[in-house]
């Protein structure tokens, strides 16, 4: 299996537990050979994402029958050009699959059961149940669903203010993994203390960030992390986020104040304890912390200058400007000047050691 196919499937189902299923690889592969044939003429901007969407056209043929979690599409290019490509492969490309083996599928959609519909009686609400097998895991629909109500929109608020948008389904599925799923650590025996949510929510940020921006933990300085535990502690102050949510008790619960102390505990927590999971895992090392149209490329020096976001900050260290060309030039001006002072010297006479 190529480890290309196997990234972008785990991708575009980040929520999937255990192992991919042997079906999807063998579509997905199947859609990236017949692409390299009739999808042959990609722009080079375009080509970035030829193995993403195969394995995106993938999911999405086989998403009933193999009963995948909800797809989640982030891809490597723009919005609005990866739709383009995306129709174009769709319609290009055929099922990945034999007619034997689509008529095995067909043959057992036919033999499904039809889910019974059930009478309501006084004082009864009807209870729909999917068909779907309970996984060892996160719940499936919303990903947020489990977290109180606030958490959502404080990580999405957090991920805005420091630019760094890819965060954002990868923080809020590491609060819930840890908050709500046993220690991973099996040869733990003291009971987790666990403490303040917000504080958790800082610190699941700060290592997600480091892990999709490829860089040490350490990096993400003291300056960012204040920052975030500041906009955690006015969440109830923050107007998009009241706008949303309201000011209810079950609104808020959980809720509380933090500080840097109890981010720092719970760094040394999740660290030491909390990795072996799949909300860690299922974050693809050094993808990025933002995706940005080439007109957002065009114009992110004065951006960066005028909001440096984190995200931003990140990126820029890679961009050569004209600032960094004009800095380099002049260093170099004044190396080769204390060269020829040193040249111009008169040479030290060896010192005999023998």
């Amino acid at each position: 299996m190529s480890k290309s196919i196997q990234t972008a499937l785990h991708q575009n189902i980040p929520r999937l537990s255990g192992a991919l299923p042997p079906e999807l690889i063998e579509l997905a592969s199947s859609l990236l050979a017949q692409s390299h044939s009739k999808c042959s003429n990609l722009k080079a901007e375009e080509e970035v994402a030829r193995t993403y969407v195969c394995a995106n056209i993938a999911c999405e043929r086989l998403k009933t029958t193999l009963d995948l979690p909800q797809i989640e599409p982030r891809p490597p290019i723009a919005p609005k050009l990866y739709k383009k490509l995306y129709t174009y492969f769709d319609k290009t490309l055929l099922p990945g699959i034999s007619r034997k083996r689509r008529r095995q599928n067909d043959d057992l959609e036919d033999r499904r059961p039809l889910p019974q519909r059930q009478l309501q009686t006084k004082g009864q609400t009807l209870d729909f149940r999917t068909n779907r097998t309970p996984r060892k895991g996160l719940k499936y629909g919303r990903i947020d669903e489990k977290l109180p109500k606030w958490v959502g929109p404080a990580i999405r608020q957090i991920c805005k203010e420091t630019e760094t948008p890819n965060a954002v389904q990868h923080v809020i599925v590491g609060v819930e993994s840890v908050w709500f799923q046993p220690c991973p650590n099996t040869e733990r025996r003291d009971v987790v203390e666990k403490g303040h949510l917000a504080a958790l929510v800082a610190t699941i940020w700060s290592l997600v960030v480091s892990r999709l921006a490829e860089i040490d933990a350490g990096a993400i300085t003291v300056k960012w992390v204040k920052q975030v535990l500041k906009l955690l502690n006015a969440l109830k102050e923050n107007d998009e986020v009241v706008k949303r949510i309201g000011l209810t008790d079950e609104t808020w619960e959980g809720y509380e104040t933090t500080s840097q102390k109890e981010h720092q505990a719970w760094l040394v927590e999740v660290n030491e304890n909390w990795k072996e999971m799949e909300w860690w895992n299922n974050i693809n090392e050094g993808s990025g912390l933002r995706q940005e149209s080439q007109n957002d490329l065009n114009h992110s020096d004065s951006r960066i200058a005028n909001d440096p976001g984190l995200g931003r900050m990140v990126d820029q260290r890679f961009e050569i400007t004209e600032a960094k060309t004009a800095a380099y030039n002049k260093w170099k001006e004044a190396m080769l000047i204390k060269i020829q002072e040193l040249v111009a010297q008169e040479p030290v006479e060896e010192m005999d050691v023998t």
